[in-house]
């Protein structure tokens, strides 16, 4: 599309749609844990179709059949591939001692005099969300048809194990796309490299018996201590990038013993390893198990065996791919700096990407606000990431 229609087009769109779509949706608590995304996916589902845009409302396997992912369409002129815009419903749970950090109610969405939107999911990531369905629903009311089919992948359950977006990586509808836009805080900038994450428990066994004996039974705790000191000195080489870092792990859980009248015969360790380029999960836990099988050598009364949690690999994408390059034009088009960024954390998108498509984030949230008592995204990042993706979409010439 020529620059000079687009812009006339983006003109057109009145953000302060977004702005109060992201208001409201901060009014409907979609809290997880326990998983309450039910009235956000039909908010969802709803509002699109109300414009007269093609929704489904997916249950996913192995979570209450009201979670349901959202899966919505824009068909295009065929000129390009299927474009996807990922965000998630959920937002993280406000306890009551952070709920008295607050300078307001958490699920109200008011804007302050500092140019801030606040709210539990503001940040994470309903400013992104409301970003991608007011520009469908804009593009849908003034019948643009847009290059390629514009595909919104709404999921739920990302702020636990991302099952939504596991679900997702086998639903047909997404296969054919050659982009997947996540709409993840970015701070507006581009994010095209993330960490990994896996954790495991790792439980040693042992034999209880009563603690007045001394030697008696087989203390499993004392295993587990000798393997935390071993796990905390035992260095995994990796190249340090330049945007995520360095690899690390570290024991952040610990179980172990009944009462102090008995030698414990269990102690489970939950080890984290957050991954750069170069380290897999599969690397990570052969390295643990090494460290298992060292111990039981020296002692055959140390036995330990690893249960992995979660495996999430780390990703990047190339620079010069396509789906960069329509991210870049778009900024380039609107006048916006385009920054760069890594992404400490995992999102949906480590998974999705699964599918072979190339991934990157652009979001008007920011880390650093999220999971926090006082939540907030800029109200002009916003506005801004609604107009990207408006743009991205009449953009688009994946093929």
């Amino acid at each position: 599309m020529e620059v000079k229609k687009l812009l006339s087009i983006v003109e057109l769109f009145d953000t302060d749609e977004t702005i109060a779509l992201t208001q409201r949706m901060i009014q409907i608590p979609s809290i997880d844990p326990p998983g309450n995304e039910a009235d956000m996916s039909e908010f969802v589902k709803k509002y699109l179709e109300d414009a007269g845009i093609v929704v489904e409302a997916i249950p996913v396997e192995g979570l209450d059949e009201n979670r349901k992912n959202i899966i919505a369409k824009i068909q295009g002129t065929g000129e390009a591939a299927p474009l996807i815009f990922s965000g998630h419903m959920d937002v993280v749970p406000v306890t009551e001692k952070e709920r008295e950090m607050w300078i307001c109610d958490p699920f109200l969405g008011d804007i302050h005099d500092d140019g801030f939107l606040y709210g539990r999911g503001s940040s994470d990531m309903k400013g992104g969300l409301a970003g991608i369905l007011t520009a469908m629903r804009f593009l849908k009311e003034h019948d643009i048809v847009p290059p390629g089919d514009i595909i919104l992948a709404a999921s739920v359950d990302e702020e636990n194990l991302m099952r939504g977006a596991k679900a997702m990586v086998n639903y047909p509808q997404l296969q054919a796309a050659k982009g997947i836009i996540v709409c993840e805080g970015t701070g507006l900038e581009l994010i095209a490299d993330s960490r990994g994450r896996t954790w495991a428990e790792v439980i040693f066994e042992g034999k209880s018996a009563h603690a007045s004996l001394k030697g008696a039974g087989n203390n499993a705790i004392v295993h587990a201590l000798k393997f935390a000191d071993r796990l905390q000195k035992h260095n995994i080489p990796f190249e340090h990038h330049e945007l995520l870092g360095e690899f690390f792990w570290q024991i952040n859980v610990i179980h172990g013993g009944v009462e102090p009248a008995m030698v414990p015969d269990q102690c489970v360790l939950t080890v984290d390893a957050r991954l750069v380029p170069g380290i897999t999960p599969e690397y990570v836990w052969s390295e643990v198990q090494r460290l298992l099988d060292q111990l039981h050598k020296e002692n055959e009364d140390s036995i330990g065996h690893i249960k992995v949690l979660e495996a999430r690999e780390p990703w990047s994408t190339d620079m010069e791919s396509p789906v960069v390059d329509l991210v870049r034009n778009s900024y380039e088009t609107l006048n916006i700096p385009m920054g760069r960024r890594g992404q400490k954390g995992t999102t949906d998108g480590t998974f999705l990407r699964r599918m072979g498509i190339d991934t990157v984030m652009v979001g008007p949230g920011d880390s650093k606000y999220n999971h926090r008592a006082n939540e907030k995204v800029a109200v002009q990042f916003i506005r801004d990431a609604a107009r990207l993706y408006l743009t991205m979409m009449l953009m688009n010439t994946l093929q």
